[in-house]
């Protein structure tokens, strides 16, 4: 059985590593990057089954990277969880959000992310 991938796109480290041992422990394989360029540049190699994407990222914004997902023939299916501290950016998020996407207001637990992965992928 091939595990399921996420793609996940998040510049703090600590919070990628968390989101990657999270995934881990419900059977994903996580792939993190830590930039919006390198992801728009990955994303059109990859169709992982899902993605974790942080609004404020150097380079590249969240929101750009987004739409950009959204645009993709081969990405617009994948649930998307968008991830942000900022509650003016979820706020404003929140009514524009696609149907397979969700929005996850840090900061987070380990347990609301699988609960909210369950949600997305059952």
């Amino acid at each position: 059985m091939t595990a399921k991938t996420a793609f996940v796109v998040e510049d703090n480290k600590d919070i990628a590593e968390l989101y990657r041992t999270s995934l881990s422990m419900i059977g994903y394989e996580a792939e993190c990057v830590h930039d919006g360029k390198e992801a728009l540049d990955r994303l059109e190699t990859v169709t992982p089954d899902l993605i974790i994407l942080d609004m404020n990222l150097p380079h590249v914004s969240g929101h750009y990277l987004y739409q950009k997902i959204r645009a993709t023939s081969h990405l617009d299916d994948v649930p998307v969880i968008i991830s942000t501290a900022n509650m003016i950016a979820a706020e404003t998020l929140s009514g524009n959000l696609g149907k397979h996407d969700r929005l996850l207001v840090k900061p987070i637990s380990p347990r609301q992310l699988h609960e909210l992965i369950a949600k997305l992928t059952s």
